[in-house]
């Protein structure tokens, strides 16, 4: 800077005027010192501050420099992934949250892409056109309205050809293992990627939709294996896979259905005709539950079983009978005895209860009541007979006083005394109204109790047949 105003300086003096350059020469030589010494004070001064403003502009460089090259310096948040761009290409793989380093723009970039889930509806593309006020209605709200209008109105197809309306919600994420192909392919912007998702799901809904009927869709409850929504979402990735996106579909879920407003009314109809009929037959499951606990308590699944066993082995064994096959016959007749002896070892069980225990405690009691009267009938048979042969006249005798006795016992009974000796004797006999009327209540009283017996026995009779036909039943 001093040699260019050196310069400077001879050349502005040479154009001076000719007399005053004379002057200022000589007084120069006269005192020994040379022009450039005598510059002004203002020139000094200007040449030191572009020297100052020299310096602040290198290290003003210097510092666009570092802050230019530290410019490439990023930092991944969690739920992020990022991807290092050296003139628009990829370069190594994605990089895990932190702070990483790339050649700054425009030399390089650092793409970053979240990989949390996001959430997309699906509410207008397969729905009726509604206004502004009717947007914030129910369904039930919405009335009946007219027929369809294809211009406006959205609307699915089924399997069965009949059409119907439907709400969806879409969650969705970017892959991280994946995102190299989604920087490739798929447009940065949210509005781009959220178009995309959009389109994969409707092509999966329509496809999944006309799989099936509108019943089986107004049905549909859930999105688990095998439902609609789960065939959408499998053919909504497919498609995403299929442009290689590095987006993958975490859930579609079937928000709202209906069929269209014009026919709605006639399929709520049907629908409550169905659930009533569900209803009636949860509720006849239950009764019947019911009534089998009563019958036969906790083994009543086990018993129902054991009388189908018994009831088949009966019928070989009638159709052995018919046919006169011994061999037949004789293994109908273990596999009944094997029955029943498996029914008695579930009556001895804890979980045996209801009326069936009770028939069968009865029956028990009944078969040893049974077994020690004619045991015991028995008994007192071979003992008379013994007297008998011993001694017949006294047997007969006996046996003779005890018939009649139990024959006086009656209340029809009425005996009457004749003297030994008296002669011969005539009676009018009529029929006495105090000993008649104690006959007829006796009477009526016994065929009162037979009466009482055979109601009985005929209700269990009913209630045994009915228990087994609800078995067989179920």
């Amino acid at each position: 800077m001093a040699d260019e105003l050196d310069g400077i300086v001879p050349a502005s003096v040479d154009d001076e005027p000719q007399g005053r350059a004379a002057s200022v020469r000589l007084r120069t030589e006269q005192q020994g010192q040379r022009p450039q010494d005598l510059l002004d004070p203002a020139q000094q001064s200007l040449a030191d501050a572009l020297r100052v403003t020299l310096r602040f502009v290198q290290a003003g460089m210097f510092v666009l420099l570092a802050l230019f090259i530290f410019s490439g310096v990023t930092t991944v948040k969690e739920g992020e992934i990022g991807l290092q761009l050296t003139f628009g290409e990829i370069k190594g793989e994605p990089r895990t949250p932190g702070a990483h380093f790339a050649a700054p723009y425009p030399i390089g970039d650092f793409v970053k892409i979240d990989t949390g889930t996001k959430r997309l509806t699906e509410e207008e593309g397969f729905w009726p056109y509604l206004t502004p006020s009717q947007r914030n209605q129910s369904i039930e709200q919405l009335g009946g309205g007219s027929k369809l209008d294809p211009v406006t109105d959205g609307s699915l197809i089924t399997a069965d050809g009949n059409l119907v309306h439907t709400q969806w919600s879409i969650v969705y994420r970017h892959i991280p293992s994946k995102a190299r192909d989604f920087a490739q392919n798929i447009q940065p912007e949210p509005e781009q990627e959220q178009a995309i998702v959009r389109a994969a799901a409707r092509r999966g809904i329509v496809r999944a939709v006309a799989q099936v009927t509108i019943d089986q869709l107004l049905k549909e409850t859930g999105s688990g294996p095998g439902s609609v929504a789960a065939q959408a979402e499998a053919i909504a990735q497919d498609t995403l896979d299929s442009i290689s996106s590095g987006i993958q579909i975490e859930d579609m879920v079937l928000a709202e259905k209906m069929p269209p407003l014009f026919a709605r009314d006639r399929f709520a109809a049907v629908q409550s005709a169905e659930a009533n009929a569900q209803g009636a037959i949860e509720k006849a499951r239950q009764e019947a539950s019911r009534t089998l606990n009563e019958a036969a308590g906790g083994i009543h699944t086990q018993l129902r079983d054991q009388i189908l066993r018994y009831e088949e082995a009966v019928g070989v064994h009638s159709a052995a009978v018919k046919t006169g096959d011994e061999d037949q016959i004789a293994r109908a007749k273990l596999a009944m005895d094997a029955v029943l002896r498996d029914i008695d070892a579930l009556m001895e069980s804890d979980a045996a209860g209801g009326e069936v225990a009770r028939m069968m405690i009865a029956a028990h009691t009944y078969r040893l009541e049974e077994r020690n009267r004619w045991e015991s009938a028995a008994r007192r048979f071979e003992a008379k007979l013994a007297q008998f042969q011993a001694n017949p006249d006294v047997t007969i005798q006996i046996e003779w006083d005890a018939a009649w006795s139990r024959l006086a016992e009656n209340d029809f009974v009425e005996i009457m005394t004749h003297p030994i000796n008296a002669g011969t004797i005539r009676l009018d006999i009529n029929r006495d109204p105090t000993i008649m009327k104690r006959m007829e209540e006796s009477i009526k009283e016994r065929m009162l109790e037979e009466s009482e017996k055979r109601r009985r026995l005929r209700q269990e009779q009913a209630d045994f047949k009915t228990q087994t036909e609800i078995l067989q039943e179920g």
